[in-house]
């Protein structure tokens, strides 16, 4: 079970990577999904503004080492970010698609609880605490971002557990070219000093609940992902949105309620992460509870493809040919689990 600290490190850069500044980003669980192939964040963690809260640093070739994912932005929104908006999606992986796993029908959702977000000052080194927040806002978009007014589906707020949960949602999308639609929440604004903001923090907690009580517990073959990210806006009655700060990798959320999972998006490196008050202190303290069960891939998953061997243990009954071994399940010291063909 990972810690906050190992988490949060290991959901934007891959711990003790040594190699250039944009493969340092942790890779996602799976491949989004219907996501533009152009853009970065189909694939891995990234920062757009990152810690730069001034234009002038922003869109900056020589100071941001981000400018790249930021060079798109227009010149009309190249403003001073004067407040921040966290927010998060619920992408799908080209891996498991809209059908997950063989036994997932639909009853699976994402419960989102504690989102915090911490600001640290250049003038002090002090991290600043903001929250907890509730994702009680937002709106139904496809893949790449476009709003959508399809299925009436998304965000819900679950008495019995105090917070909202969400869900991505398959349909019919031949008018959209998408077959899925994804929730986008965000709570409210953070109003910043953009001369004195050195880095950005942002956690909150998952877990998956049921949908519908009475039905079918199918959290275990569900495949959905999250990803925790965070914008920059100007001054209220400003022009609006001016980039996106950053985004974690998307992971598969495994834990089931009572268990939490952690997301976090940060603006640091991992030499910047691990230096002295690199990360936010009281962060570390959160509930530990985080089922957190895999470390990031060095590259996406990629759906094995027809023919291709497999572990037994891997995918539903439907998707493997006949045993091209026999043995004893695997044990500690015993034999591997046996391989089968896909068809």
């Amino acid at each position: 079970m990972a810690s906050w600290v190992e988490t949060a490190l290991s959901d934007m850069r891959k711990p003790g990577f040594s190699g250039s500044w944009f493969d340092s980003y942790s890779v996602h669980d799976d491949q989004w999904l219907e996501r533009q192939v152009t853009s970065s964040s189909a694939k891995r963690a990234g920062c757009q503004r990152g810690r730069y809260m001034l234009a002038s640093e922003c869109w900056n070739s020589g100071i941001n080492p981000d400018y790249a994912d930021i060079s798109w932005v227009s010149s009309s929104k190249r403003a001073d970010a004067y407040r921040i908006m966290p927010w998060m999606e619920t992408p799908l992986g080209v891996t498991y698609g809209t059908t997950h796993l063989p036994g997932y029908t639909g009853n699976t959702r994402i419960l989102m609880l504690d989102c915090r977000v911490a600001i640290k000052s250049k003038t002090s080194g002090l991290w600043a605490y903001h929250g907890p927040f509730q994702m009680a806002s937002g709106m139904l978009i496809t893949p790449n971002q476009l709003t959508f007014t399809g299925p009436s589906e998304g965000l819900r707020y679950e008495s019995a557990y105090g917070g909202y949960s969400c869900r991505a949602v398959a349909f019919d999308g031949s008018a959209d070219g998408y077959s899925y639609v994804e929730w986008h929440g965000w709570p409210s604004f953070i109003t910043v000093d953009p001369t004195d903001v050195a880095d950005i923090c942002v956690t909150m907690k998952t877990s998956l609940i049921l949908h519908n009580q009475a039905g079918t517990d199918d959290r275990e073959f569900s495949r959905y992902m999250f990803t925790l990210a965070a914008d920059a806006y100007s001054a209220s009655g400003g022009i609006g949105w001016t980039g996106c700060i950053g985004w974690s990798r998307n992971k598969f959320v495994t834990a089931k309620y009572p268990a939490f999972q952690h997301f976090v998006m940060h603006t640091m490196s991992e030499a910047q992460f691990n230096a002295a008050g690199g990360y936010p202190a009281q962060f570390a303290f959160l509930d530990d509870g985080v089922d957190d069960v895999e470390n990031p891939p060095d590259t996406p998953i990629v759906a094995p493809a027809v023919g291709e061997w497999g572990l037994l243990t891997e995918g539903g009954a439907g998707a493997w040919g006949t045993s091209s071994a026999t043995g004893s399940p695997y044990v500690s010291g015993g034999l591997p689990p046996p391989l089968r063909r896909r068809r």
